[in-house]
């Protein structure tokens, strides 16, 4: 299995964000390639990360466990901690990590 690296970066952004259109914006692309990418990633692991709705989206249990495992990755954290919308606040906390399991 090959899964690009950028999935894991634009999924955790995603996940920050509970928005694609949101996320869209931070990673500075359009919104019908981060879902396309998330579509991806999803059938490259074979589960469905996001339960998605007309009212945003949320993670899938899946979803979080493999959140809680990018996020204890430093590189994951580094990557998007630099963008502007953690400066200015426009994406609301995570969900509080909990240790893998």
């Amino acid at each position: 299995m090959t899964i690009n690296y950028d999935y894991y970066r634009i999924f955790y952004v995603v996940a920050q964000c509970r928005s694609f259109t949101r996320a869209a914006e931070l990673l500075k692309n359009n919104q019908p390639n981060i879902t396309r990418c998330m579509k991806n990633l999803e059938q490259e692991l074979g589960c469905k990360l996001f339960h998605r709705s007309n009212k945003g989206i949320t993670l899938t249990p899946e979803g979080q466990r493999f959140y809680r495992r990018g996020s204890s990755c430093s590189w994951a954290r580094r990557r998007s901690a630099g963008t502007a919308a953690w400066k200015a606040g426009r994406c609301p906390s995570a969900p509080a990590r909990r240790p893998c399991i």
